[in-house]
């Protein structure tokens, strides 16, 4: 009877901290992700296209002019400001399972799949709508470069 209850005890604690161990590496990656994404950032090229009923009507490939690069600065404490030449914003960024995610002050949100590859990050983001009859598709993929961290 003893060796029973030895034997369930010894599962019961190796499937304890298993699941321990697994949840802890998950947490651990999101934090690493979101500690390689603070810092000072800047748009460097952009790429996308706009699709009406399945036909492109638009797209776009081209590294971002010096007059229309934004700046973005996100910082440890969950809070990052966005500026250009002419305006700032400011908000609260999270990341979690490869989204980040962007609420601006004035109740604004964003959300882009995000990956970060040293001081190269990227943002992409799509959807699609119908509207009077239209279906409308749009995708666009953004590179950002590190500033500082």
């Amino acid at each position: 009877m003893l060796k029973k209850f030895c034997n369930y005890f010894v599962i019961c604690a190796v499937a304890i901290v298993s699941v321990m161990m697994l949840s802890a590496c998950s947490d651990d990656k999101d934090e690493t992700q979101s500690d390689s994404i603070v810092g000072k950032w800047k748009t460097t090229y952009v790429k996308g296209w706009e699709k009406e009923n399945g036909t492109t009507v638009d797209s776009w490939s081209e590294s971002i002019d010096s007059d229309d690069v934004e700046y973005y600065e996100f910082k440890s404490n969950g809070k990052f400001t966005c500026s250009d030449d002419w305006d700032e914003y400011e908000g609260r960024w999270s990341y979690s399972e490869g989204t980040l995610s962007l609420r601006y002050d004035d109740d604004d949100a964003e959300k882009f799949s995000c990956s970060v590859s040293g001081d190269k990050m990227v943002w992409s983001n799509k959807g699609k709508y119908s509207e009077d009859g239209h279906t409308y598709e749009w995708y666009e993929e953004m590179t950002l470069s590190r500033i500082s961290k």
